[in-house]
C-alpha cells in the first residue's frame, strides 16, 4: 500500500500538468522517502524524462543528481565486491575499471597510463604506485586481465593490459546488474 502511495506521488510530482503548489506539497513528501528504491528509481526518471523541470529548486536538482549518480556508483561498487575475490583492493577494482573502460573505448592502456591517469590522492601520494605492479599480478592471476608482449624491453610499465574473457565477463555481469 505505501508503495502505491509513494509510486502515485512521484508520478503526480513528475506530471507537468500537475499544479505548482501540490508539486511543491508532493516533493516535500518525497524529501522524506528519499531510503526507497522507488525513490532512487523516480530520480533516474526525473533526470532522463524532464531534464528542463525548472520547478524543482537549483539545490534539490543537484541533490536528485548526486543521489543518482551515487546509487549508479554504489550499484557497480557492490557487484564488483560480489563478483571479484575477498583479497581485492579498491584500487584493484579500480585498475579493472580503467582497463575495461579504456577497452570499451577502445584505446590502449598500460600499467604507466594507468598510473598517470589515477593521479595523486589528498595526500599527494600516487593512487598507483609501485602497488600497482602488485595489482596488475594479481589481476593477472585471477584471469581477469591479460598482458601483452612487452612494448618496451626496459620497461615492464609499457606491456599493453586488456581485459580477458572472464574480465569482460566479470564486468559485462555487473553492469547488466546495475543498470
Amino acid at each position: 500500500m505505501a508503495t502505491d502511495i509513494l509510486s502515485i506521488a512521484i508520478d503526480a510530482w513528475l506530471d507537468p500538468d500537475t499544479p505548482p503548489h501540490l508539486r511543491s506539497r508532493l516533493g516535500e513528501f518525497l524529501q522524506g522517502e528519499r531510503s526507497s528504491p522507488l525513490w532512487t528509481s523516480a530520480l533516474e526518471r526525473l533526470e532522463d524524462d524532464h531534464p528542463e523541470n525548472t520547478a524543482l529548486p537549483p539545490d534539490l536538482k543537484s541533490k536528485i543528481r548526486s543521489a543518482v549518480i551515487l546509487r549508479r556508483v554504489q550499484g557497480l561498487m557492490l557487484e564488483l565486491a560480489r563478483r571479484l575475490p575477498r583479497r581485492t583492493s579498491l584500487r584493484q577494482s579500480l585498475a579493472l575499471v580503467m582497463v575495461a573502460l579504456a577497452e570499451l573505448q577502445e584505446r590502449e592502456v598500460t600499467v604507466a597510463s594507468l598510473q598517470r591517469a589515477g593521479g595523486v590522492d589528498a595526500n599527494k601520494e600516487p593512487i598507483f604506485g609501485a602497488g600497482l605492479a602488485r595489482s596488475h599480478i594479481s589481476l593477472l592471476e585471477e584471469g581477469l586481465v591479460s598482458s601483452r608482449a612487452k612494448a618496451s624491453p626496459t620497461d615492464d610499465r609499457a606491456r599493453p593490459l586488456t581485459l580477458t574473457p572472464a574480465g569482460r565477463d566479470l564486468i559485462s555481469d555487473a553492469i547488466s546488474e546495475v543498470s
